[in-house]
């Protein structure tokens, strides 16, 4: 049987990055000025911890890919679904996340538009996050030869 301790991380971190992102979707929905100030916070102390977990997510799938070449495909799309994060992150998510920082600079209450937005969103990344953990689950599996 093959060493499946970076594939154990992979999926355990994942397990993680889900709970958190699914935490995070509905804390936003609390109203504004506290989900304002939850989430000027959030990007001090959780995200720094959740791009750590995040990191061993992929780095455990794709060093498990090359373990168990009989499941190397599920460990990269594991993988792939764990890195999408970022990009989506950035690219979707990122304005309206930079509007909650700056209101939250200025002492102000974010929109409840913006706060729903990220609610929404953040969803979506805990369901692209929980299918790279049901996918690591499941390379984990031993295969038939």
């Amino acid at each position: 049987m093959p060493n499946t301790t970076a594939g154990c991380l992979a999926a355990t971190a994942g397990v993680a990055c889900t709970t958190v992102m699914l935490m995070h979707s509905s804390a936003v929905l609390m109203p504004a000025d506290a989900a304002t100030k939850y989430f000027d916070q959030c990007f001090s102390h959780i995200v720094p911890g959740a791009t750590v977990a995040l990191a061993t997510s992929i780095i455990g799938a794709v060093v498990q890919s090359g373990k168990t070449p009989e499941s190397k495909a599920e460990w990269l799309g594991a993988a792939a679904l764990f890195a999408s994060f970022f990009p989506y992150t950035a690219v979707i998510m990122k304005p309206t996340a930079n509007r909650i920082m700056d209101a939250a600079d200025e002492d102000k209450a974010a929109s409840e538009e913006d706060f729903k937005f990220i609610s929404r969103h953040s969803l979506i990344r805990a369901a692209l996050l929980g299918a790279g953990t049901v996918l690591s689950i499941y390379a984990l599996i031993p295969k038939k030869r």
